[in-house]
């Protein structure tokens, strides 16, 4: 059954800023140890993505996106509909290893703020320094959101588009505080 949307989208040209809920891509939450290299060696093949060991760091390859949350956590994002034979696969390749693998497709929805004044409506939301010095392309962080955890990334292909991850149950109360963030700028 195709995921549906429940939240419309919001572009405001003159503010230079929209926000989008694009297709929602698989995820998969990975843990294990980072200098395991049976890990290393299965994420690099399955995926074409270097995991990444620096905290805050990503790792892609096409439509894979490999995200690292912590020392050995990681977030995985993939096309729609491919995580249960990512994880699949995965538990194969490491089934000797300490490893937790969990598909948490449906527990986030993703929300795009994009535009030259994303950071100034994301600043308005959240107490991360969004500074160009302090969140480059390509960076990842896990933190609070109004009331509520979300995961922010700064895809290195669009610097004006942060992606957020939001628990599923929050969605529409982030999506309206985003749209009135927006609306009183």
């Amino acid at each position: 059954m195709p995921r549906q949307r429940t939240m419309t989208d919001t572009t405001d040209t003159v503010k230079n800023v929209s926000l989008t809920m694009p297709e929602p891509s698989d995820k998969i939450m990975l843990r294990g140890r980072p200098t395991d290299t049976k890990l290393i060696t299965a994420i690099e093949s399955l995926t074409g993505c270097k995991l990444p060991i620096e905290p805050r760091s990503s790792s892609v390859n096409a439509d894979i996106h490999v995200l690292s949350l912590s020392p050995d956590r990681w977030l995985i994002l993939i096309e729609p509909y491919r995580a249960t034979k990512l994880a699949d696969s995965l538990h194969a390749e490491l089934r000797q290893c300490h490893v937790a693998i969990a598909d948490v497709s449906d527990a986030f929805v993703d929300i795009c703020v994009h535009g030259s004044r994303a950071k100034e409506v994301l600043m308005r939301c959240a107490t991360l320094d969004f500074s160009i010095n302090a969140f480059k392309p390509g960076m990842i962080v896990s933190a609070s959101f109004i009331d509520t955890n979300a995961i922010y990334y700064l895809a290195a292909s669009d610097p004006h588009c942060f992606n957020l991850y939001i628990p599923r149950s929050y969605a529409n109360y982030v999506h309206t505080w985003l749209k009135q963030t927006i609306s009183s700028m």
